[in-house]
């Protein structure tokens, strides 16, 4: 059962871990928390590093066990509800992910694209991965990593001498008040990673799997915070007005504005981060499909939540300013619920699992 390395697992986590970060998240987080969004972000990237933590915990101690089969010995029919929140999470995200990759290409690439066009070709493209087995998404992973990486650091250095590090300061100058509520506002796009408990049974571990991505994660929280900071100290203000962070940063040096370069890279990197992570997402809900409802073809599962990715799309049109407030109310309060029974499920299931291992 087993398909991912532990490399690659790592892989999937950072791009998880990084869906919507330096594209959408800064401006909305800024809308709310203003000068202390900085600290709202770093207090939301701790929360998911703890939830990555214990996610991966579990995937190491049930290396040959689905996470449904082990919540259906424990908790019985109530297996079923945790994977429907799942589902409904998974489904909620692939849409924002959507969402935010058609504003993408409406503001940078195309003076108007029809939705019916943009979600019928980005739904073909996740349900090849889909279809495919976790070494594909993971290689894919692999392989696109360093170049994402690379392009992302040298697109945050372009324009580091525009950026005035004492631009939002002081901070909590109107209390925490501001700061927790940009943390409740923007908890939906920091709540991804509960979904890597849907790869329990699928990894196949090493001594060192914790450790890596302990130390990979936090780099991830390192370089998410310095970021989102250096596109504080250079928007200023204007930041609640900013939709995609890395490749509008990108425009701010003149010279590099007159070449044409780094802005068409940091374009080609926020799609090519954003496929990555909506094809991870659309996997993990496949998983989420065979593993606990045990369908013989995927045929019709899958195409009956791809048509509800397109109704609620068109429906939607994906406008921002309606997923900014949907993200902003119900969707947060639903992450919260979720971050809170996946962490009580992920403790729970270490410290049996634990138990189990001493009486033996």
């Amino acid at each position: 059962m087993t398909e991912l390395t532990s490399k690659q697992y790592i892989c999937i986590v950072v791009f998880i871990f990084f869906t919507s970060k330096l594209v959408t998240m800064p401006s909305l987080v800024f809308s709310t928390a203003n000068n202390d969004a900085i600290i709202s972000v770093l207090i939301n990237t701790l929360i998911e590093l703890i939830t990555i933590s214990l996610c991966t915990l579990v995937i190491i101690r049930n290396p040959k066990t689905t996470l449904f089969d082990i919540l259906k010995r424990k908790i019985g029919i109530l297996a079923y509800l945790v994977i429907g929140l799942l589902i409904i999470f998974l489904l909620a995200r692939i849409l924002y992910c959507f969402q935010e990759l058609y504003s993408f290409f409406l503001e940078t690439l195309y003076d108007d694209l029809n939705p019916y066009i943009f979600i019928f070709s980005a739904l073909c493209v996740c349900l090849f991965f889909a279809f495919k087995k976790a070494t594909v998404i993971g290689r894919t992973c692999e392989i696109l990593l360093w170049f994402i990486l690379i392009g992302t650091v040298l697109s945050l250095l372009s324009n580091l001498e525009y950026a005035s590090f004492t631009q939002n300061m002081p901070y909590l100058e109107n209390g925490l008040s501001p700061t927790l509520s940009g943390c409740k506002d923007a908890m939906f796009l920091f709540g991804t990673p509960t979904c890597l408990l849907l790869l329990t049974g699928k990894v196949k571990p090493n001594h060192h799997l914790f450790k890596n991505t302990l130390v990979v994660t936090s780099i991830c929280v390192v370089f998410c915070v310095v970021a989102c900071f250096i596109f504080y100290a250079t928007f200023g203000n204007s930041m609640q007005y900013v939709l995609f962070s890395l490749s509008e940063y990108s425009q701010y040096d003149p010279y590099i504005l007159e070449l044409q370069r780094l802005i068409w890279m940091s374009a080609v990197i926020d799609i090519s981060k954003l496929f990555c992570s909506t094809c991870c997402l659309m996997y993990l809900l496949k998983a989420a499909l065979v593993d606990s409802f045990r369908f013989k073809s995927l045929v019709l599962p899958l195409l009956t939540m791809s048509a509800v990715i397109i109704i609620v799309g068109i429906l939607t049109r994906f406008d921002t300013i309606f997923w900014f407030d949907l993200t902003k109310s119900y969707l947060s309060y639903f992450t919260i619920a979720l971050i809170l029974i996946c962490q009580i499920i992920c403790l729970v299931l270490s410290i049996r699992r634990k138990d189990d291992k001493t009486i033996n």
